[in-house]
């Protein structure tokens, strides 16, 4: 493992792309701070170069350089064992002093289970009241969600049908918004009858996790 990890360091390091899992698909990554890899990235997905990417942090300390961390958070990041999303409130700041433009999703925790990140539906409403529908920096371009992991199909019907419920509200309220992400390998095709615009298939095309 260790000497896949180290060939995968130098790939990036060479401004090279790779494969890897993250904690729910297969992921295309590259050294975020490589403009010409990002570029390969784009060409790669074929994806409006508008839209965004996710830029993965190690710790606090890497996060720190972005954005503008309190003390409360670092302590609640220390205590944390997986993944984690934070919206920070001064990321608008950063993006207007480097003068770049970010698109960012809200992810909703459809499913209400504890392993997953995301907000629940009561809490989307306070969240949206802090977005700027002006700003040029950050810009919100819609929902992504993961769902049950479950072959009931009415349940994942109940999920994503409350999803494209809400992605059309917000698409009345935003008229950025044009994203629904939503839908894995083994479901996408009924999230496509709901209307996701993004699914995420890399068990489909790389196969499973070894």
């Amino acid at each position: 493992m260790n000497s896949e990890i180290s060939k995968a360091v130098e790939c990036l390091k060479k401004g090279g792309i790779i494969i890897y899992p993250s904690d729910t698909i297969w992921a295309i990554g590259c050294d975020a701070t490589n403009s010409k890899a990002i570029s390969k990235i784009f060409k790669i997905k074929k994806r409006d170069s508008t839209l965004p990417l996710i830029c993965l942090m190690n710790n606090y300390q890497m996060l720190n350089k972005y954005v503008d961390i309190s003390d409360k958070t670092k302590d609640f990041l220390q205590l944390q064992n997986k993944p984690t999303t934070i919206i920070y409130n001064k990321i608008k700041n950063h993006v207007e002093k480097i003068n770049k433009s970010c698109n960012f999703l809200i992810q909703i925790n459809i499913s209400d289970e504890q392993s997953k990140n995301g907000l629940k539906y009561d809490q989307v409403d306070d969240l949206l009241l802090k977005i700027d529908k002006s700003s040029e920096n950050m810009i919100f371009r819609g929902i992504m969600a993961i769902p049950s992991n479950t072959n009931d199909e009415s349940k994942l019907c109940d999920e994503f049908s409350q999803m494209q419920e809400t992605f059309q509200s917000l698409s009345k309220q935003f008229n950025t918004v044009e994203t629904l992400s939503m839908g894995m390998s083994n479901d996408y095709q009924l999230a496509l009858k709901y209307g996701a615009t993004m699914i995420r298939i890399g068990t489909k095309i790389f196969g499973a996790r070894i």
